[in-house]
Parts: structure tokens; C-alpha cells; sequence
């Protein structure tokens, strides 16, 4: 799915973020990302502008050891990731916790990762922690699924919410 916006939000003077607009539009160098000092984060966060399902990806380049969180939320609240951790309940089943959020650490070199579970999502926020030496984001992004789907009935109602409610559904 296109990507809408990347924001690059740096946390102190000594991290840096350089052409995080690169992930938008594909054009000039690749995103780099450097945290030199002990203790800071850099954060990049990008907003598909819509609810998506899929399979969220990353293609890095960086030094072995560097840690690079994805987090991933269908919205933010007060501008800021929500993350979960929760047990998975369908019914009468219970399930292992889930994470909407993956640590990579990465190996020396170009590197690809992608989550093994699909998931739903508006925004994917890169976390960069320990990258003394330039982290190189090639692409971040999803890999779309779904399922074909045949619409066999229909609901409209004077109440607006419940509409919109049973359009997302």
C-alpha cells in the first residue's frame, strides 16, 4: 500500500536523521540513521493513511548488534505508538500473548526482515537504538493481503456511526 507520510523524529542533538522522506517518494539517497550517543533512540513513523492488513517488512543496512524496533498501531494516541500486549481470545479459545511490536537485531550487512504474521495497521514506527555506526533504510513498508470477498447482504440506518461502522466491517 502507498505510504502517506514519514515523519522523522529525532530525540536530542546527537541523533540524526537524514532523508526520511526518501520512504515516501523513492527518490534521492536512502534514509540514514545514526545514534552516536548512549541512551538515544531515533524514531521514524510511517502513516499508510488508512487502516491496511498485512505483513509488515523492512530492508536495513547496518552494523551487526544495532537493534531496530518495528511497532506497528491502528492508531496513536496523543501523537504517540500504542503498543499491545495482550492474550489472543476468540470465543472459548485463549491464546499465547500478542505483540504489536518486533525487535531486530541486526547482522552486519543488507538485511530484509518481514513479521510472520499478518496484522492490521495505520502507522509503522522504526525505532533505531545503538546505531553508532549509519543505519541505511532501503524500504519499510507491508505487504498487503486479504481475501477475496463478495458483499451478499446490506445495512443502512439513519444513525451515521453505525453506517460507517458496518462500511469498515
Amino acid at each position: 500500500p502507498p505510504l502517506t507520510d514519514v515523519r522523522g523524529l529525532p530525540r536530542g542533538s546527537t541523533v540524526s536523521i537524514v532523508n526520511p522522506g526518501y520512504l515516501v517518494s523513492g527518490t534521492g539517497a536512502a534514509t540514514k540513521v545514526t545514534t552516536p550517543a548512549a541512551n538515544r533512540d531515533a524514531v521514524v513513523r510511517l502513516d499508510f493513511g488508512r487502516i491496511v492488513t498485512g505483513f509488515p517488512y523492512i530492508d536495513v543496512q547496518g552494523a551487526a548488534g544495532t537493534t531496530l524496533d518495528v511497532s506497528f498501531s491502528e492508531f496513536l494516541e496523543q501523537q504517540q505508538m500504542v503498543v499491545v500486549r495482550s492474550p489472543v481470545r476468540f470465543a472459548e479459545f485463549n491464546s499465547l500473548p500478542m505483540f504489536t511490536a518486533d525487535r531486530v537485531i541486526l547482522r552486519s550487512g543488507r538485511q530484509r526482515w518481514q513479521r510472520f504474521f499478518f496484522s492490521s495497521f495505520r502507522y509503522i514506527q522504526l525505532t533505531v537504538r545503538n546505531a553508532t555506526q549509519p543505519v541505511t533504510i532501503r524500504a519499510a513498508g507491508a505487504r498487503f493481503t486479504s481475501y477475496p470477498y463478495v458483499p451478499r447482504g446490506w445495512f443502512r440506518s439513519s444513525d451515521a456511526q453505525l453506517n460507517r461502522i458496518w462500511d469498515v466491517g
